[in-house]
């Protein structure tokens, strides 16, 4: 059996669904055995795009599947996707392609230091050195992408060994995680719970990596003590509307100092403070905090009592052993919101057009890119676990290859985007268009960079007039030339029928809403 078919017999047997990627002449002979009624290959016109695109297909299929990428060009093109992946804790299988290793001495076209480039960027690298190698280190590369802290791993495939002799992998084994059953860290954690007056629970992209959604929810209707998110928290994690829940919290340490303040014990649970930008204070000195999380590395930068575990175990088991409190959430909240949103109807406000967009939403999945807006769309659109996703990383173009593949694989989907965000990544709607993504695209347009803007408002206002600030580019042409269907809107008259056509469907479309110019003060 030559190497490309243990390759694909064995990603067959590993349930790999399809293969994302943009493929080059270093590829073909990997691709050549690709059997597409099994395996099927779905092309993406950046390679970028195809990382972005095996993200949202795990999303929903909760799947590792694999990237194809073109050699030292394609790596260069998706090294954002890659470190988006690896922070957003998403398992994929990376093959990158290599050139013929029989003239590698002469550097030849396309050759390049592959390994070196992509090690920051993913969990683990593994090259083969002989053709035998090569469907072990498929096996490995499997279970090391699966393994917690998910993330993308690489495998390096030189061009000729291909078409070499292997043997196939006939047994297949998985690794099973068993985590211990906590007895003494409950009772602990119990203790120093129920010895406290005033506790706040922070939660984070964990809860729904452990399928611990409702573990949470119980456990805070039975300690009754209010639910922040951490900042710029990428998982829906937790119901928007749930009674017990006050807000995500803002990444400066200004910020989260002021709003846990008051509280005599911080659980901190599968999440972590995100910072930007820089404040000349510390992170809650003084505060007693305790958190929870599989993430040994990230972990090792508090400097606080941290215990290594399940979350949804925990969890479980603290239920049983906490004392309740007595908080009860502020409904003033939401006349709030609503007043708002009414006072900036005429002039499209970005809070009356998230208030009317929130009407139209049913089941869909958000893919939030929306950047300046982020913080404004969490008030007011419905988001719940696995039900809402961004990248956290703060990277543009990360939404619309993710969302499109979501579509395409049997989600339905809503990407939510600056205009900005739209340029970066355009090119995914002809893969919405191919593979007939259920994907809406939705083009928050205040003609040009709002986060930039806003930055400069606050710390460099010289700089607001510049013309690298406000590029405006046609959205609805960009998608008509791919075909898809798209509309803009402009008046709050036209916004409710416009919304209804865009997330109405069961094909890709585009709306482009022209939203308020006024630079939001972020920072």
């Amino acid at each position: 059996m030559k190497v490309s078919e243990a390759f694909f017999d064995l990603a067959y047997n590993l349930k790999v669904n399809r293969v994302y990627g943009n493929p080059g002449t270093t590829e073909i002979p990997l691709l050549k055995s690709l059997n597409e009624s099994k395996i099927m290959y779905i092309l993406a016109l950046h390679d970028g795009l195809s990382v972005g695109m095996a993200e949202g297909d795990y999303y929903y299929s909760k799947k590792a599947q694999i990237v194809n990428l073109h050699t030292v060009l394609g790596l260069g093109n998706s090294i954002s996707f890659l470190f988006s992946a690896l922070k957003n804790k998403v398992p994929m299988i990376v093959t990158i392609g290599q050139q013929d290793r029989r003239h590698s001495y002469y550097e030849p076209l396309l050759y390049g230091p592959n390994e070196e480039i992509v090690k920051p960027v993913v969990k683990e690298v593994l090259c083969p050195f002989v053709a035998e190698d090569v469907p072990k280190m498929l096996m490995r590369a499997h279970k090391v992408a699966n393994t917690y802290p998910y993330g993308p791993v690489a495998l390096i495939l030189p061009m000729d060994m291909m078409d070499e002799e292997c043997g196939k992998i006939e047994k297949i084994e998985t690794n099973e995680f068993i985590f211990g059953d906590y007895e003494e860290m409950v009772n602990e954690i119990a203790e120093e719970i129920n010895s406290s007056n005033n506790v706040a629970i922070v939660v984070g992209h964990e809860i729904e990596i452990f399928d611990a959604e409702n573990e949470l929810v119980e456990f805070s209707k039975k300690l009754r003590a209010p639910i922040y998110k951490e900042p710029l928290c990428s998982r829906g994690v937790i119901d928007n509307s749930n009674e017990l829940f006050v807000g995500e919290l803002l990444p400066a340490s200004l910020m989260i100092n002021q709003a846990l303040a008051n509280y005599d014990l911080i659980l901190l649970i599968g999440g972590n403070f995100t910072l930007y930008p820089y404040f000349p204070f510390e992170l809650l000195k003084d505060k007693k905090i305790i958190e929870l999380s599989y993430d040994y590395k990230e972990t090792t930068k508090n400097n606080w009592k941290v215990y290594i575990c399940n979350v949804k175990n925990v969890l479980k088991k603290l239920c049983d052993l906490v004392i309740p409190k007595n908080f009860k959430r502020d409904e003033i909240k939401e006349i709030k919101l609503f007043s708002k949103a009414a006072t900036v109807r005429n002039q499209m406000g970005i809070e009356y057009v998230f208030y009317r967009i929130s009407k139209f939403i049913k089941d869909e999945t958000i893919f939030d890119e929306s950047i300046s807006a982020t913080m404004t769309l969490k008030d007011y659109l419905p988001i719940k676990p696995k039900k809402y996703f961004a990248a956290r990383t703060g990277h543009l173009g990360w939404a619309m290859p993710v969302a499109t593949a979501y579509g395409i694989v049997g989600g339905d989907a809503i990407a939510i985007i600056g205009d900005g965000s739209f340029n970066y990544s355009s090119q995914s709607l002809w893969s919405a268009k191919r593979y007939n993504a259920n994907t809406s695209f939705i083009i928050l347009d205040n003609r040009g960079y709002g986060i930039l803007k806003s930055y400069s408002l606050a710390r460099y206002p010289e700089l607001l007039e510049s013309d690298w600030l406000s590029p405006e580019t046609n959205a609805e042409k960009i998608a008509n030339s791919y075909g898809i269907e798209a509309k803009s809107v402009t008046t709050p008259e036209e916004l409710d029928n416009s919304i209804s056509w865009v997330l109405n469907n069961k094909e890709p479309r585009l709306l482009r809403i022209e939203i308020d110019r006024s630079i939001p003060k972020l920072f």
